[in-house]
């Protein structure tokens, strides 16, 4: 855009009365204040990398280590 001098603007505000279709993920809605509602992909399995590290952290319940039996030499979670 530079190159070539080009200018796009800024980007349009929505307002509240705007007929629109809003995509967005469950987090980002904020519990879901909208009358109509399309859940997507249900069947998928939902991504479960975050859970298998071994520290955990939660902003609310903090961190959730893994509590490791040495002498055992098995790992629970905590």
């Amino acid at each position: 855009m530079e190159k070539y001098d080009i200018d796009f603007g800024e980007a349009k505000t929505l307002g509240g009365d705007d007929n629109f279709v809003r995509i967005m993920t469950i987090h980002k809605s904020k519990g879901l204040e909208f009358p109509i509602v399309f859940l997507a992909n249900c069947s998928k399995k939902p991504n479960m990398m975050d859970a298998s590290k071994n520290i955990l952290l939660h902003s609310k319940m903090g961190l959730g280590p893994e509590y490791i039996d040495y002498q055992r030499k098995i790992k629970y979670p905590t």
